[in-house]
Formats: C-alpha cells, structure tokens, sequence
C-alpha cells in the first residue's frame, strides 16, 4: 500500500537537506552524511514535476520560485561561498521548460528558448541535471517504471561524469540519490497536507543560519 504524499515526501527531502548541508559546511569529509543529502534532489524534482502537472496558474509558481530563489541567493552563496544560482532557480528553470514545451509558440523559438535556459542552468546547483529529473519526472508521470529508469541513466551518466571530473572518492556519495526511488514508489498521489509554503520559506532560513554558523565558529 502506498503510504506517502506529496506532505511526507518533502519533510523527508528536508531533514536529507538539513543533513547534507550541514555537511557540506562543516563536515565535507563526511561522505555519509552527503549520500542521505542525496535523497533530497530527486524528491523535490518529482514534487515539481507534480507541481506543474497540478498548478492552476503556472505564472504563480513561478513567481513564487524565482521570488524565494532571490531571497535565498545570498544565504546559499555566503553558506556555500559559491557564486552559483541556488536550486529554487533550477527549479524555475525547470518548470519554465515544461510550460514552453506545451505552449503553442513555434519550434524554432521553443527551441530556443529552452536552449537558452538550459546554458543558464549551466550555472546553477544541480545544472543540467537537476532539470533533467524534473522534465523525466514530468515526461512519464503515470509510468514509474519508467520514471525510474529514466531518472536511474540520467543520475547515472552524472555519477560518470563526476568520476572523471573530480579527485578522491566524494563522487560516491551522488549513489544515494538511487535510495529516493523506494520513497518515490510509495508515493500515493496526494499532497497531503497544504504546506506548500514550508520548503520555500525552509530553505533560505536554514541556509542563513548555516551561514552565520558558519561565521561565527
């Protein structure tokens, strides 16, 4: 029986954040703690890719994105001291690439558009792969045998990359974004209760209290 909703997945997604960030701050060796923060990527994908497919204004939720995303740039750079686009941008670019693909503009100025934002991508926390999850998520909503095995190559391919682009072995720790799928295969379809707020206002307040943390030991 399929237990979790839409609710339960993102308390999930953000106590596997909350674990991974306080690794990558303070604890970067701890590559345990940086696979659970794996789960995190996928579970927030997918919950966009419902999203999208349940929103009744895709304007508003993309507003609301790019306005949580604003507010958490600082924190997410002073926290991670990066001057890379946080994940709510990822985010937005992700959903601005499933609204363009059913939009009724032309092809070639679909194409792009969605090129554009993909470069854009390039410069954000999960790039071209984080909005990848989202579009698979998206693609095969309804199939989850086939969202896994999509969702399965495209981390795959990423894990690859990262082994030929990275030194030591912190590369291992991108095998937990497999462990979301179980979680993933339980979800029930619901959302659960309406917190659609809790991530959005989550995310950069944590982000803050990481970075003063950080400064001050």
């Amino acid at each position: 029986m399929k237990k979790l909703d839409g609710f339960s997945l993102k308390i999930i997604a953000i106590a596997a954040m909350t674990i991974d960030h306080i690794a990558a701050v303070f604890f970067p060796w701890a590559i345990g703690m940086r696979f659970i923060g794996r789960i995190t990527m996928p579970l927030i994908a997918y919950m966009a890719a419902e999203g999208f497919s349940h929103t009744r204004s895709v304007k508003k939720y993309l507003y609301r994105l790019l306005a949580f995303a604003i507010i958490a740039q600082i924190p997410f750079m002073l926290a991670f001291d990066t001057k890379y686009f946080n994940i709510l941008f990822t985010l937005a670019i992700s959903i601005s690439i499933l609204a363009i693909e059913n939009s009724r503009l032309s092809k070639p100025a679909k194409l792009l558009l969605i090129f554009s934002l993909l470069v854009f991508s390039i410069y954000c926390d999960w790039a071209l792969f984080g909005v990848l999850f989202v579009w698979v998520f998206f693609k095969f909503r309804g199939n989850f045998r086939h969202q896994a095995v999509a969702f399965s190559i495209a981390a795959a391919v990423r894990i690859i990359l990262l082994a030929f682009t990275t030194t030591g072995y912190a590369f291992l720790a991108e095998a937990g974004v497999f462990t979301a799928l179980p979680l993933l295969s339980l979800y029930n379809g619901k959302r659960g209760r309406d917190a659609r707020y809790l991530f959005y206002i989550y995310y950069p307040v944590h982000l803050a209290v990481l970075a003063l943390l950080n400064y001050l030991i």
